[in-house]
């Protein structure tokens, strides 16, 4: 949850106004109680959906609102990819960095057993490798329907998760480790296994040539060229998320983006033979609950309904709801006025975060973390 005691002070009736996310903050430093997110057969009132619009500099990618500087990906299928977040220091348990994942138009953060695992989509900017490719959950059923007729790789899962993904068979194409495009896979001699299957996403492209794939529509709302955040915008240093492990993300105006880091260091991502930040855009923190699934000790985040959001973005946050109604929607989110949440044009990363597990950090504290 969002603790006032780290916040810049405000005055009494910005905090009232704020009663989305915090329903009080006691004068004795006590946090304050959220509201639990509406399970999914809840009424879903809100009727403002994501749209794509047109620059007069040209057509925009659908998943970041960007101006596509490669037209050929305008008609490209997206590209869903399960990749390990495994951390640690030793070889067994160590993920990073991860290869292509910076490149993603949109990444889940989603917990799995007991840590995080990632479901990345590339679809405007295509990487030459990505990996480590990892197991599929079943939160992902509810997922992947909303890019539309997307490719989806992984490497194993459960009977059990199996016959969930078989629910949604007909709108996603099958590119994993044990479809028939398992030959696009291979093993990076220097890392350990599991932590070490990578795929080239054009070997995935080739096979799905000939499949029933579709182009995405955007599954967020993006703001035009010059037009101001809304007035429930305000500023903030960053976000610290203690869901399946400890993330920060801050501001960095430099890069216009939101630096993230993973147990105390800066998280970078390989690309070719560089390594970079990952710094996105938008980082969109979405409450939900996570359920029993059919795999025991394997949760289900339940992403259908609505809940609480704060969504970081242009170095401020807005706080309101979230919602969608069935597994093909696109997420619809609007601030406390009620009125619809526009992202900056660029790169999103969403974290589906546990009710009391999103914290708010000052700027004083986000200053420390850009310095480290």
């Amino acid at each position: 949850m969002f603790d006032c005691s780290t916040a810049r002070a405000r005055p009494l009736a910005l905090l009232v106004a704020l009663g989305i996310v915090v329903v009080a903050c006691g004068g004795n430093g006590e946090k304050a109680t959220l509201d639990a997110p509406t399970p999914p057969n809840s009424t879903n009132t809100s009727t403002v959906a994501p749209t794509s619009t047109t620059m007069i500099d040209g057509p925009k990618s659908p998943l970041t609102g960007l101006v596509a500087t490669d037209p050929t990906s305008l008609g490209r299928a997206a590209l869903i990819v399960k990749i390990d977040n495994a951390d640690g220091a030793g070889c067994d348990d160590a993920a990073r960095p991860q290869i292509g994942i910076s490149r993603a138009d949109v990444v889940y953060e989603i917990l799995v057993e007991g840590i995080t695992r990632f479901m990345a989509v590339f679809q405007s900017d295509m990487p030459e490798s990505i990996g480590p490719v990892r197991s599929a959950r079943s939160s992902d059923v509810d997922l992947i329907a909303m890019f539309n007729s997307p490719m989806f790789a992984w490497s194993g899962n459960n009977e059990n998760v199996a016959s969930d993904l078989s629910k949604v068979r007909g709108r996603y194409v099958d590119v994993g480790h044990s479809s028939g495009a398992g030959s696009s896979f291979y093993r990076d001699k220097d890392r350990c296994a599991p932590h070490n299957l990578l795929v080239n996403p054009a070997d995935l492209y080739d096979y799905a040539a000939d499949k029933k794939t579709g182009v995405p529509t955007p599954v967020f709302a993006y703001r035009s060229t010059g037009a101001a955040l809304p007035a429930t915008a305000r500023a903030t240093g960053g976000v610290r998320l203690t869901t399946g492990g400890d993330v920060v993300y801050v501001w960095n105006p430099t890069r216009n983006g939101w630096d993230r880091t993973q147990k105390g260091t800066p998280h970078l991502a390989a690309d070719g033979k560089e390594t970079v930040p990952i710094s996105p855009a938008n980082v969109v923190v979405l409450e939900v609950i996570y359920a029993s699934s059919s795999t025991p000790g394997s949760p289900l985040a339940i992403t259908l309904g609505s809940g609480k959001a704060h969504v970081f973005t242009a170095g401020k946050v807005i706080d309101g709801t979230w919602s969608r109604g069935e597994n093909a929607d696109a997420w619809i989110l609007t601030d406390e006025a009620g009125a619809p949440i526009t992202l900056t044009p660029g790169k999103t990363w969403v974290a589906l975060s546990q009710k009391d597990k999103a914290q708010e950090i000052d700027t004083v504290a986000a200053a420390k973390f850009l310095k480290s």
